[in-house]
């Protein structure tokens, strides 16, 4: 391979010439090499120097090829290297395809993805951060460890199954592929497999407890207002602080097995044992459906005269009640002289009773048995207090044409279909309204009776005195 020479040229401050005559390689006084242009290697060679206390290597070394190292290059065994040592470097930055990517700022933040890292912290910005204890497991599963005070607290995700707390070495929460949040004691136990678990073991306190920080009263649980929806919580921040449960359509209490065992609905009637009401013209505030044995049970004390139901008209003053006497029920309806007015005497029970006629009949819907009663609107001219409603009254009742249809889980994917009818309004008769006119049918009887009787007792008088006894 034929040589090249190079010329040298001397001077104050040497320097060694290129082919062109122009200064390739300047020497200055202090012994300062400068290059005019770029400076190559050939494959696997390096630049060092050797720090003169202890002949330690302290420069870099360079590798052509696919890939560029830069790493301290025989450093000795056991000794530390050093980056930016000079205190006139306050930052360090690193760059990937033009662009910085790491940033060691002159507090020694750390910043990822962020040329202005946070004070005191390791500021990462970017979609993700993924660890993993294996490369064969990368992106499938992660986790943060806790310091030395608490080694075994840590998050951990697990691609496909769950991401959860642990702490202290217990897991404390997890939430799962499904979306099921889980809390508690038994974290993993299927038989828990609602959206939101919380299973523990609490002697005292809450298993779970809300709280506001203002002070005042909202809602504990919210459902979304857009679709079918119920919440749980407190009254208004003006209100007492009772306990309100509220339902779109209602609200629905369940018995074990998930049977509907009382219902609320949104027009705010009671079902008892009853999902729904019966009939558009039955509005009440009660519906109770009955149970093998009976429908309602009322339980007093042992005081006499003890009320067990109280009735009130619209103005709260009472029409009536249901006492007992600790052997027997008494129904008493208002009576006090002072709640009257145009107060007379009954006249003409006699003729009015006449009037009525009483029957003999049995029911549609129990045909086996025959009473004595009366037909309503009979009565209805003679003691009109005694019936409600009109003869042949109809009214308009709604009723299911076509039923819901339901899914697996029991929620409605069609609607039912509703449509009205005509049906009839009964009369009904409160025979207890007849006593007071009975009575004083009674009474004129007696006095007709005690007259006939005198007139008896004078005519057989007057026929002794005939005959002469």
């Amino acid at each position: 391979m034929a040589s090249t020479k190079v010329p040298i040229e001397l001077s104050s401050t040497p320097g060694i010439v290129d082919n062109s005559n122009a200064t390739a390689i300047t020497i200055d006084s202090s012994e300062n090499v400068a290059l005019t242009g770029g400076l190559t290697l050939a494959n696997s060679q390096y630049l060092s120097s050797t720090d003169a206390s202890s002949n330690a290597p302290r420069m870099l070394g360079i590798n052509s090829g696919n890939t560029t190292y830069i790493a301290p290059i025989d450093a000795y065994a056991g000794g530390d290297v050093y980056y930016g040592v000079s205190a006139n470097v306050a930052n360090q930055a690193f760059y990937t395809a033009g662009s910085e990517r790491l940033r060691i700022d002159s507090s020694g933040n750390v910043g990822i993805g962020t040329s202005n890292p946070t004070s005191n912290t390791l500021t990462i910005i970017g979609k993700y951060l993924l660890l993993s204890d294996s490369q064969t497991k990368l992106g499938d599963y992660g986790i943060i460890g806790g310091g030395a005070a608490d080694g075994n607290s840590r998050l951990e995700y697990y691609a496909g199954k769950y991401f959860s707390i642990t702490q202290s070495g217990t897991e404390r929460m997890r939430l799962d592929s499904s979306g099921d949040l889980q809390l508690g004691s038994s974290i993993g136990n299927g038989t828990y497999n609602g959206s939101i678990n919380a299973v523990a073991n609490k002697s005292t306190g809450a298993i779970i407890k809300t709280r506001n920080g203002d002070g005042n009263k909202h809602w504990m649980v919210i459902g979304d207002s857009n679709i079918e929806y119920g919440s749980i919580g407190l009254t208004s921040p003006t209100g007492t602080g009772l306990l309100q449960i509220q339902g779109e359509s209602g609200t629905v209490f369940t018995r074990s097995g998930g049977t509907e065992a009382m219902r609320l609905t949104s027009n705010g009637e009671f079902l008892l044992n009853r999902t729904g009401i019966f009939g558009t013209g039955n509005t009440c505030s009660a519906f109770i459906q009955g149970k093998s044995t009976a429908a309602m049970y009322v339980i007093g004390t042992n005081t006499s005269g003890y009320q067990l139901i109280t009735f009130f008209n619209g103005g709260l003053s009472v029409m009536g009640s249901i006492t007992h006497n600790n052997t027997s029920v008494t129904y008493g309806t208002s009576s006090y002289y002072r709640l009257k007015e145009n107060v007379v005497e009954l006249d003409g029970a006699i003729d009015r009773v006449k009037l009525l006629q009483p029957k003999r009949f049995n029911f549609i819907a129990d045909a086996e048995n025959t009473v004595d009663g009366f037909l309503a609107h009979e009565v209805a001219d003679v003691v009109p207090e005694a019936i409600t409603g009109v003869k042949d009254e109809m009214q308009e009742e709604e009723y299911e044409v076509t039923p819901a249809v339901l899914d697996e889980d029991g929620n409605v994917v069609t609607e039912a279909v509703m449509g009205t009818r005509e049906v009839p309004k009964y009369q009904n008769i409160d025979q207890s309204k007849l006593v007071p006119l009975l009575t004083k049918a009674i009474q004129e009887l007696s006095n007709k009776v005690d007259n006939q009787q005198v007139l008896i007792e004078q005519l057989q008088a007057e026929v002794a005195l005939l005959k002469g006894e």
